[in-house]
């Protein structure tokens, strides 16, 4: 049966217990050096998030392990960046396995319409970061609100609210 698909034409089925990448047309683009196929990327050619002996990677649709299987969890943010678990904590890498932001928050996620990281600390505060990650804002993360474009943080007892660009805006 077919498991799940993504919009770059490219479908997850299963053969028994073994799970193949194939294209639209049925031909099979990846089917080994791998226990278990965790996502398909938004880039076709960056291949697969994969999982072997419990630990995620990154191949790609060549078949090259781009990222060694080393990871406790791996999901992709944008084309070519991935949260990353390690030791517990969690970070942002990128294809080359760059560090972009360190392994020492609790949880990251990543917001596509804001283009932003919210990365949870240790004290349950978080820092927003940019698409740079750099961290704009710190705070307890109240609200963020796609349709109307803001984020509300509790920063110093009170909530303050900013636009998607950092600026503070006024409650209306």
């Amino acid at each position: 049966g077919i498991e799940k698909t993504h919009g770059n034409n490219q479908y997850v089925v299963k053969q028994g217990e073994k799970q193949v990448l194939v294209a639209k047309d049925g031909t099979e683009i990846l089917k080994e050096g791998y226990d278990k196929i965790a996502e398909i990327l938004n880039l076709s050619e960056n291949g697969i998030i994969f999982v072997k002996r419990n630990k995620y990677g990154v191949m790609k649709t060549s078949g090259e392990v781009a990222i060694e299987a080393f990871y406790d969890d791996l999901k992709e943010a944008k084309s070519g960046l991935f949260i990353a678990k390690q030791n517990g904590k969690y970070g942002i890498i990128d294809l080359q396995k760059s560090e972009k932001v360190a392994f020492k928050y609790e949880s990251i996620s990543y917001n596509e319409k804001a283009d932003i990281y919210v990365a949870t600390k240790a004290d349950f505060s978080e820092d927003i970061l940019n698409s740079n990650f750099e961290i704009k804002q710190t705070g307890i993360l109240v609200e963020l609100n796609e349709e109307k474009g803001y984020l509300a943080l509790r920063q110093n007892d009170e909530t303050k609210y900013y636009n998607f660009k950092f600026e503070e805006k006024n409650v209306k």
